[in-house]
């Protein structure tokens, strides 16, 4: 009391010298700290802000001992306490998710500024963050959810904006191609968009719907489009290569003039894709829809009419019904060509692969003339898959219609069979010389028809080995193979691809003939 007696003015000059270097001390802090409230809150981001409130920090624990003493270090310390604890609400609220119209509903229950334009990092630090965590929860959680329908509806838009048709080159013509992928796609994003307005986001936004409602009706136009084109396309394509055929531009004319009318214009419109391959630009095509279904219903008719001549084909001769649609227009087609028919002709005839082909005329006449005369082509003979040749006994001419010379060539066959059975029946040894020589004479069809060759096996050769087996009782597979060793081994003809077929008749005959003798026993 006396020092302070003897020297007032001295403590209290002491006194406000030490508060005024505090003061003096912690003032660029909490001038850093005003010019981050004054930071507008747009663009910044959050690792930016935590790194400047912990500079700030450290420079304040960089004080002296006797800095940090007074209240105005420790108030400074607590506001930034403050400002650090709500550092994970600003951090959750710095993102794209939250638009204007969320920031709007925030600002609104945080009490701030109504633009988000404006809002500062200082009226954000004011406003209690905490205390409205369950609110920002929530709004964050919808604006989430909003954000992925956003986000779907931008890249279907990005998606069908930049979407090009697939071409592919057919025979000079630019054709649509990948339908699999494109029809999949349209299915998906179809699917998505009616899933997209069951969510509880989607009444939020009216942007959503108006776009949800114009993609849908784009895409669902499209796939209505695709739909009738990818059948005019097949169809196009399938008529147009027959109608390639001069002999079926002849049969149908009145056909193959509708088709020539469709076919101007799916070449035009084809014209037009490959100079702007965009899907989205079919829209822009004035009665695309209704042209194409025209189109095929035009085809739908010629398809119909094709089928109904080819089904009178059918009825003239029968076995066309073993060959399809293409084929037969390809039998027809190529008429007065037999060569490129015999591909077709194990289709109508099970055991003819081709028919032999002799070809007589057409040598040159006198210089400058040309060819003294027609060449006239005759089927001479009929050959099986294992090069079995039959000759027929009266040539086919095949420079007659194709119906006519295959019916020709059916009623030859049964002809020349007829008479190699007979021909076979009365010219049969009687004795063992011979019998391979007949046996090679002939067709295997015709051999196994003549029965008296197997009697003759059966009874002048074969009789001792019968009696060993009935001597001796032996199961009948045995049997089989004894009979048919015997054969082999006596004849010498496993080589032979024809003798084969003997050899499999000649068990069921055997087995045959056995099973009677023994009933007669």
């Amino acid at each position: 009391m006396d020092f302070i007696a003897e020297a007032p003015l001295d403590f209290a000059s002491q006194e406000l010298n030490d508060l005024r270097d505090a003061w003096q001390a912690v003032s660029p802090a909490s001038e850093s700290l005003q010019a981050m409230r004054a930071t507008l809150f747009k663009g910044l981001a959050p690792t930016k802000i935590r790194k400047q409130l912990e500079d700030i920090t450290d420079s304040l624990k960089s004080l002296p001992g006797k800095v940090r003493s007074y209240a105005a270090y420790e108030f400074l310390v607590d506001v930034i306490a403050k400002c650090t604890s709500s550092q994970p609400v600003l951090r959750d609220i710095c993102t794209e998710a939250l638009k204007d119209r969320h920031w709007k509903l925030l600002l609104k229950a945080l009490g701030g500024p109504l633009s988000f334009g404006q809002l500062t990092l200082g009226e954000l630090w004011d406003s209690n963050l905490l205390s409205h965590r369950k609110y920002i929860n929530e709004l964050l959680s919808t604006a989430q959810g909003e954000l992925a329908l956003e986000q779907f509806l931008r890249d279907l838009r990005e998606y069908w904006h930049g979407c090009e048709l697939t071409l592919i080159t057919r025979e000079g013509t630019r054709l649509i191609g990948g339908w699999d992928v494109l029809f999949s796609k349209l299915e998906d994003n179809l699917n998505s968009l009616g899933s997209l307005k069951q969510s509880p986001y989607y009444r939020n936004v009216q942007e959503f719907q108006e776009d949800t409602v114009i993609w849908e009706g784009k895409l669902t136009t499209l796939r209505s489009i695709f739909d009738v084109w990818v059948e005019v396309q097949r169809k196009w394509v399938y008529l147009r290569g027959i109608f390639k055929n001069p002999d079926i531009k002849a049969q149908l004319p009145s056909q193959h003039s509708k088709f020539k009318s469709v076919d101007n214009e799916f070449l035009a419109l084809m014209k037009r894709v490959s100079a702007k391959p965009a899907a989205l630009d079919l829209l822009q095509l004035e009665n695309l829809t209704r042209q194409l279904e025209r189109q095929d219903a035009t085809m739908t008719v010629i398809q119909k009419t094709l089928g109904e001549y080819l089904e009178k084909q059918r009825q003239i001769f029968p076995r066309f019904y073993f060959v399809n649609n293409d084929d037969l227009v390809e039998i027809i087609g190529n008429g007065n060509e037999p060569l490129k028919i015999m591909a077709h002709l194990p289709k109508m005839f099970s055991a003819i692969s081709s028919v032999n082909v002799e070809s007589v005329g057409g040598g040159a006449g006198p210089e400058g003339s040309g060819p003294s005369s027609a060449i006239t082509t005759t089927g001479v003979g009929m050959c099986s898959r294992e090069g079995e040749v039959v000759t027929l006994t009266n040539p086919v001419n095949l420079n007659v219609g194709v119906k006519e010379w295959l019916g020709k060539l059916e009623g030859e066959m049964a002809t020349t069979l007829a008479c190699l059975l007979q021909e076979s029946v009365t010219s049969m040894p009687s004795a063992e010389a011979g019998l391979l020589d007949w046996v090679r004479k002939f067709p295997a069809q015709v051999g196994v028809l003549t029965r008296g060759f197997a009697i003759y096996i059966l009874c002048s050769i074969c009789t001792p080995h019968i009696q060993a087996l009935y001597a001796h009782p032996i199961s009948l597979d045995r049997s089989h193979g004894v009979f048919v060793d015997c054969l082999v081994g006596r004849y010498s003809l496993q080589s032979s691809c024809v003798v084969r077929r003997y050899r499999a008749s000649l068990r069921v005959q055997l087995l045959r003939s056995q099973h009677s003798w023994r009933l007669q026993r």
